[in-house]
């Protein structure tokens, strides 16, 4: 399903109008949290495994991945509501005094009634419309914000299976709105993992907790398998890597068979949590060990490490290992389950320090 606004529609836009700077044509920028500065932890890893390193999911320039790797301080930046007034939405076209414009994509097919809004504030981006993880971390850590009672508005239904459950699970309200008008339109700037975002993420949790009353595991840690849903990444080694955890005493989810409340269960603190690189583990970010580690199996072509200021944020180590490719270089394997096990340990001691220091 392509997501698009209408095409009749998004030639004229661009032709008649102007993209939208909210530092230019915002009418009042709130401040829900300020930016800061705070201490963070280097990557874990093996020996070599930074230089099997070829590509990230967008570049080869490894400078960036690299800084993430092995910086001891980090920059969040603030939470910023940007008032741009008056706005007509319109199948994704989000039209300032009908002529300045943001063009989000969403399914033209799909039909909301049409809204008529003192005020709201846009809670979804177009990367939690396409991919599960980023819904779940960062467009529902959205709906939690409460400034003056403005209401989160979604313009596009996540389409992944799991939202209506981890919907009624963590109580999230989403108010669908595709056409229409807002008197003051919000533009949220949410993206830093600063404290506002943090305190968010620990309210979904104390909401899991409630709702569920789960018990921490008594496993060694969990193991996410990858499943078939979003971007392909295959670790064609994936039952070996299962036989070998479940030996070191380690539970294996697999999240696509499994309901929401019966994952979050068994991911309740969790001391460490190893998965491919990609939607699965967010599964994993409200649900354990505050104090535990994740370890992600990186592909060398697609190395994607963002997760890492995610989960460092709220007190969580980070490591990963970067398994080798297989000749087409669009799958890969785990190439050495000794050093994998060297690894785990790394990541148990790094951590039992910390709880230690804690």
């Amino acid at each position: 399903m392509r997501l698009s606004i209408d095409k009749l529609l998004r030639k004229p836009i661009r032709l008649f109008g102007t993209p939208i700077d909210l530092q230019k044509h915002a009418l009042e920028v709130i401040t829900l949290s300020e930016g800061h500065r705070i201490g963070v932890k280097p990557s874990i890893y093996l020996p070599g495994h930074f230089d099997r390193i070829r590509s990230t999911n967008t570049s080869t320039d490894l400078t960036i991945p690299h800084k993430h790797a092995h910086q001891t301080e980090a920059n969040h930046a603030p939470t910023l509501l940007y008032n741009i007034g008056e706005a007509m939405l319109w199948n994704g076209a989000i039209l300032q005094n009908n002529k300045n414009y943001i063009l989000r994509r969403v399914d033209s097919r799909e039909r909301f009634e049409e809204v008529d809004l003192e005020s709201a504030f846009i809670a979804d981006t177009d990367e939690g419309h396409e991919f599960f993880g980023h819904w779940l971390r960062d467009d529902v850590a959205a709906t939690l914000i409460n400034h003056d009672n403005i209401p989160a508005i979604f313009l596009q239904k996540p389409k992944h299976f799991q939202v209506p459950q981890y919907e009624s699970l963590m109580d999230i309200k989403m108010l669908l709105a595709k056409k229409g008008r807002v008197k003051n339109l919000h533009i949220l700037s949410d993206f830093s993992q600063n404290s506002y975002k943090v305190a968010r993420y620990m309210e979904i949790r104390r909401r899991i907790k409630e709702k569920l009353n789960p018990v921490s595991t008594k496993h060694a840690g969990v193991f996410i398998a990858r499943g078939n849903i979003g971007t392909k990444r295959s670790l064609t080694n994936e039952n070996e890597v299962i036989e070998h955890l479940s030996k070191r005493g380690f539970d294996i989810l697999f999240p696509e068979k499994m309901t929401v409340a019966e994952i979050q269960t068994r991911l309740w603190d969790a001391p460490i949590v190893i998965s491919v690189e990609g939607s699965a583990h967010v599964h994993a970010l409200h649900s354990m060990s505050l104090d535990g580690a994740l370890l992600h199996l990186q592909p060398p072509y697609r190395f994607v490490d963002i997760q890492k200021g995610v989960f460092e944020s709220t007190g969580r180590t980070y490591g990963f290992y970067v398994c080798k490719p297989n000749e087409n270089k669009e799958s890969f394997y785990l190439d050495n389950f000794s050093d994998f096990d060297k690894l785990i340990d790394l990541m148990r001691n790094a951590c039992a320090k910390i709880k230690h220091i804690n």
